[in-house]
């Protein structure tokens, strides 16, 4: 053995004793220990600093009581860390000498893994890198640590099993968390928690769950003012199910270098705690028509950018838009491009809206900064009274400002107060900002370290208090130009003139503040009983405000629990056998609600309201029932419902019904499944297949409403197990008396608006809605457009107009309504102007558009 002389048998090694050098294995005759802190072993392998732990194939490190050490070095799959203490490593990190090939660590023990400060920490090896097992494993790191990740990172449970562990890890303050932009790595259900103002990411392109069993729940939580940075300038991927601020500060999510961030189908839930704010500053984009935000917790959501509609819910706190009109704007430098540079300077600043300089605002700066008079000596001072931050908004590239505040031995202490701000009387509209140089340190200037920025920060306020981070650079520079503009910048235009919107919906206890924000080109908001912030003050009422594109709404469902099928005639003529495999109900999205053990009650229930849920009632009509009704439901094709001995008519139909649980979606179609008729043992069972019947729905097995009706000679498919209408369900088509069976495309309270050029689709003729609402102002001749419209009886038109004494006789609202259904219900409908009642004047349809018409009598006197 080699090095058997030098070898020494080490004692327990605690956190305050790091060990030398443990090794694990059997490798060029070096001892081979079964477990590892009894017969720890002091010396040094080639090539390893003292302090570092090698494990060798096949083995465990356990840790059973808190340890420090230099590093962790492996060779072949797998390493396992095991026992309750925690392993703190230094420099040495974690590496794989092996590469090429999938290398595991799987982190097990209790105390989990911990980064010592002021480390440059790596996980350089392809493969997996896994923390957790059923066990709370935390992975943390002190400030001042930089991690370099590249494989695959799992923070969960056992490699092939599913998301089982409650993991988190923490990047401390003033920590930098970077992950190869080629690497494949996930985050499970266990949370990433970035905690501080100072945290840096780099996450080039994706920060997503693995997919295990379809299961994608990972989290990510943001404290105390940290940032989520997808710095790669292609696309980012974020998969993460739930993105929560905590603590205090603005967190944010953002690019810095361009891109877009691209989110998982489905929700992406959005928790902001109260008194805490979140920007996101990214383009959003999103994968499927299924994505949305959903904003929950009392803070505020800042949105500044989406490259298109994002379907957003406010649950709760508010939803507000970066690119609003602002009152108070600060530009702050946080960097200097020569470190060693003793100040910063700029010759000039600007707020641009497109490509105008926004005007008429008031500087100032940090009111502590030292001033200090021209010509005095032997004094260090902040900014000379000539070259004040106020000379960076006077007009004058010959001026500058000069600030010592970001030298390296000054910014750590004063750099959070260099800024310049712009103060205005209203609010104003910033789509971008610009900088200048000033007339000496370029770049190239030797005599002068250059003292250009290279690292700022655009905020904006309306109070002058709390602050929104509108953008930031990082790293740039250099500018050999003297005394010129270094380019624009772009602020995100979440609402500018071409933005776009999703469909926004504003639940009761959410807000939604629009406060100084410019008209979106598309999008639309429903308040449904939250409040909504204008300039023109809060508003409170249940609203839908289509403001440009088209919002969809359909087909129609409904929500009672029992139904009646009635069949009235089969395929061929005179045959007496009707059979089906399957009748469904499906929901809008497609699954079916009424699929499961259900329960034949014909023979004791007297009547349909008497049913409990999962229980059926059938009236053969003197056939004679062959196989179950039950069978209609249980999702077996093999399986059907057959009568023989009667050919179903309109006088004399077979019938059915059922109850639906209590919590069953509501129902948006149905179809039939064909059947075969196995009693008979022949091939001819399509005869069976009906071919007219009717569909109803109830609430309370009493009163029913027609849902659909077919009564013409429907084609049927000639196979067994196969779905009518090409697997389409039917749609719920049908309605009953307004307030029960139809679907309304929106409560009767609700009133819907519909910008010039915008377009609400109701894709079904019973879609009622109850209360239009048209600003004739700004409506123009033709309004916006409605493609059908069923109005119910008794609702009500909201004009907003100049002149209230315009709406007479005659009078067109401008709104452009494709198809009108039982037009004569706008007859009971109530007219409001401005908000006042005109009981005179009555709504009538005619030829696609509204038109008032008065009511009175005329006296006549001769």
């Amino acid at each position: 053995m080699i090095l058997a002389a030098a070898l020494a048998v080490a004692s327990f090694a605690r956190a305050d004793d790091p060990v030398k050098l443990i090794y694990i294995g059997d490798d060029n005759g070096c001892w081979t220990a079964e477990n590892v802190w009894s017969n720890a072993v002091t010396g040094v392998k080639s090539g390893w600093q003292d302090g570092a732990i090698a494990v060798i194939p096949g083995k465990s490190l356990e840790i059973p009581q808190d340890v420090s050490a230099y590093g962790l070095e492996y060779t072949a799959i797998p390493v396992n860390l095991t026992g309750a203490g925690k392993l703190t490593l230094g420099a040495g990190g974690l590496s794989a000498e092996v590469s090429g090939s999938w290398m595991n660590c799987y982190i097990k023990n209790a105390g989990g893994l911990h980064l010592a400060a002021d480390q440059s920490w790596k996980l350089a090896f392809t493969g997996m890198f896994q923390i957790g097992n059923n066990n709370n494993c935390p992975l943390t790191a002190e400030p001042n640590v930089t991690w370099t990740i590249g494989g695959r990172v799992q923070l969960c449970g056992a490699a092939a099993g599913g998301l089982t562990s409650d993991v988190t890890m923490i990047v401390g303050d003033s920590v930098t968390l970077a992950l190869d932009s080629n690497a494949d790595y996930g985050f499970g259900k266990p949370k990433l928690v970035l905690e501080g103002p100072n945290v840096k990411t780099d996450f080039g392109n994706n920060i997503q769950s693995p997919v295990l069993g379809g299961n994608c729940a990972s989290a990510v939580a943001l404290r105390f003012g940290a940032t989520l940075a997808f710095n790669a300038a292609n696309t980012g991927y974020f998969e993460a199910r739930e993105l929560k601020v905590e603590g205090e500060g603005a967190a944010k999510l953002s690019r810095f270098t361009g891109g877009v961030v691209q989110l998982a189908p489905g929700e992406t839930v959005v928790d902001v705690a109260d008194g805490h704010t979140l920007l996101l500053d990214a383009v959003l984009t999103k994968t499927s028509a299924s994505t949305k935000l959903v904003k929950r917790g009392a803070g505020t959501l800042t949105v500044a950018q989406s490259a298109e509609p994002i379907d957003v819910t406010v649950e709760a706190g508010t939803l507000q838009f970066a690119s609003r009109k602002w009152k108070h704007f600060r530009f702050k430098i946080d960097a200097v491009y020569n470190p060693m540079a003793w100040g910063v300077q700029i010759s000039e600043f600007k707020l641009l809206n497109g490509e105008t300089q926004v005007s008429g605002g008031t500087a100032s700066y940090d009111e502590s900064t030292v001033i200090l008079s021209s010509g005095t000596t032997g004094t260090r001072t902040d900014c000379w009274e000539h070259e004040t931050p106020a000379k960076a908004v006077d007009g004058n590239l010959g001026t500058k400002w000069v600030d010592q505040r970001a030298a390296a031995d000054q910014i750590a202490q004063k750099g959070d107060k260099v800024w310049v701000q712009l103060d205005y009387d209203n609010p104003v509209q910033v789509t971008g900002y610009s900088w200048a140089t000033a007339n000496d340190a370029g770049p190239d200037d030797d005599s002068q370290s250059c003292r250009d920025p290279s690292a700022w920060r655009l905020l904006a306020s309306d109070d002058g208090v709390n602050w929104v981070e509108l953008d930031r650079r990082e790293n740039m520079g250099p500018y050999a130009a003297r005394k010129s503009w270094v380019g624009t910048f772009s602020v995100g235009s979440g609402l500018g003139a071409d933005a776009q919107l999703g469909h926004v919906v504003v639940e009761a206890g959410g807000t939604l503040d629009l406060r100084g924000s410019a008209a979106p080109a598309s999008g639309s908001i429903e308040n449904r009983g939250g409040t909504i912030l204008t300039d023109a003050g809060a508003k409170t009422e249940k609203a839908v405000a289509v403001l440009g594109g088209t919002l969809s709404r359909g087909p129609a469902t409904f929500g009672g629990k029992f139904f009646r099928v009635t069949l009235m005639g089969n395929r061929v003529s005179g045959w007496d056998c009707t059979s089906i495999a399957e009748f469904s109900l499906y929901a809008a999205d497609g699954t079916r609600v009424n699929q499961g053990t259900f329960t034949d009650k014909s023979a004791s229930v007297a009547a349909v309201k008497d049913l409990a849920a999962g229980e059926v009632w059938l009236d053969a009509n003197g056939g004679n029932v062959r196989e179950k009704v039950v069978n209609a439901f249980d999702g077996n094709t093999e399986t059907m419902f057959f009568v023989s001995g009667g050919k179903p008519s309109s006088d004399k139909p077979i019938v059915f019904a059922f109850r639906l649980p209590d919590d069953a979606a509501r129902v948006a179609g149905y179809t039939f499944t064909t059947g075969l008729d196995s009693w008979m043992n022949i091939d001819w069972y399509h005869r069976n297949n009906p071919i007219d019947w009717k569909v109803e729905g109830s609430f309370d097995g009493q009163t029913w409403y027609v849902l659909d009706e077919v009564s013409v000679k429907a084609t049927t498919p000639n196979a067994a197990g196969v779905e009518y209408n090409g697997g389409a369900p039917y749609a719920v088509t049908g309605w009953g008396e307004p307030g029960e069976g139809e679907e309304q495309a929106f409560d009767k309270e609700t009133a819907v608006s519909v910008a010039p050029g915008a377009t609400l689709e109701l894709r079904s003729e019973k879609m009622v809605v109850g209360h239009l609402a048209v600003d004739c102002r700004t409506a123009g001749e033709a309004g916006g457009t409605i493609t059908c419209l069923t109005p119910m009886p008794n609702g009500t038109l909201d004009l907003t107009v100049d002149d209230p004494e315009s709406v007479r006789e005659g009078f067109v609202v401008p709104l452009t309504i494709g198809k009108v259904v039982n037009a004569k219900n706008f007859a009971s409908w109530t007219v409001r102007v401005n908000g006042v009642a005109k009981p005179k004047r009555k709504l009538i349809y005619r030829n696609g558009k509204l038109v008032i018409n008065g009511f009175g009598f005329v006296l006549i006197c001769r």
